[in-house]
């Protein structure tokens, strides 16, 4: 009797401080809830125009929703029926066709432009009034904001791969090797449901996104980098899908004082070692001077590019293809 009567009073006790605890976890709530309608706490207001959706696959996250439009805080975003911001293009390549498909983040993606100005769809439409005489061509945009490179790694294996690629662009941000540079800001900036809306609690949302941005914004890992690019590689190898390396750098006024050139020649160096080629866009602004180089970049935005910023880079990758795919005997 003395057993059952001890346990039937640690019993009791459990459950008194579990309900003391979830009590004053939905006081919190209350409270948290009530400073973020006064504007005491900044918090993104709910919204029915949430462009991003949790990923069946795990380690991928978060991806577009597919045929899904949107008024987002940076500009109109709709979505094909693959959860591209692009046209819609069929699975199977169409003869004739060559198809081209470009990985990256919101630089790629185009965050404040509209969709016709980002570089891919530039590219698109210059190799079509060049070449469209004697063959079509298809660049689809697979870039999601807040990607790194083992998120891209996936988008190539699961989702690039689909449409039989003939070649892949990928638009290399200097934050790619970072554990989750953009995840925090779906969650406090574009969807406060990315992390809250399973969870059901504003105030847990939070404070997930403040111990991120805290502990794991400079978790930087060249490693995923790397075996992004010997994925790349291998497919090079095994199928010919050719891949090009597009750097993109920060805005800087003077190259002497540009305090990521390390980091560029890491990238450089990492793509050598699987015969990637790079086009280096550090270089090849270089020769500009500082004001055109800003033209490049979206007004008080030294990580995002222009509608001009992205037509330099649509031309110099039609270059680049002119003079190493699109031979007569390819451009027919």
């Amino acid at each position: 009797m003395k057993w059952d009567t001890k346990i039937r009073r640690t019993s009791g006790n459990f459950i008194v401080a579990l309900l003391s605890i979830l009590f004053r976890l939905l006081i919190s709530e209350i409270i948290f809830r009530a400073m973020v309608h006064l504007d005491i706490i900044e918090f993104p207001r709910p919204s029915e125009e949430v462009i991003h959706q949790y990923s069946e696959n795990k380690e991928l996250v978060y991806e577009l929703k597919p045929s899904f439009p949107a008024e987002t805080i940076y500009s109109p975003i709709k979505t094909n029926k693959y959860g591209l911001r692009d046209y819609e293009y069929s699975l199977a390549k169409p003869p004739n066709t060559l198809r081209i498909c470009v990985i990256g983040d919101s630089m790629t993606f185009g965050l404040n432009l509209a969709m016709e100005d980002t570089y891919p769809k530039i590219l698109e439409r210059i190799l079509n009034s060049t070449y469209g005489d004697r063959r079509r061509f298809e660049v689809i945009n697979f870039a999601v904001a807040g990607y790194n490179s083992s998120q891209e790694e996936i988008v190539l294996k699961e989702k690039c791969l689909r449409f039989s690629p003939d070649m892949i662009l990928v638009g290399f941000c200097l934050n790619d090797d970072s554990y989750a540079d953009g995840l925090g800001d779906l969650a406090r900036e574009i969807s406060p449901y990315s992390l809250g809306g399973r969870l059901h609690s504003k105030l847990i949302s939070y404070l997930l996104h403040r111990y991120e941005r805290a502990n794991f914004e400079n978790w930087n890992d060249m490693g995923r980098v790397e075996r992004f690019f010997e994925a790349l590689s291998k497919l090079k190898t095994s199928d010919g899908v050719e891949a090009v390396i597009l750097v993109f750098p920060y805005y800087f006024e003077n190259l002497d004082s540009y305090g990521e050139t390390g980091k560029h020649k890491q990238v450089k160096n990492i793509a050598e070692k699987y015969d990637l080629f790079v086009i280096d866009f550090k270089d090849a602004w270089s020769e500009f001077d500082w004001q055109t180089r800003k033209s490049f970049y979206l007004a008080n935005d030294t990580g995002h590019l222009s509608t001009r910023g992205m037509k330099d880079v649509a031309t110099r990758v039609f270059g680049y293809l002119q003079r190493n795919m699109l031979t007569d005997d390819q451009g027919r």
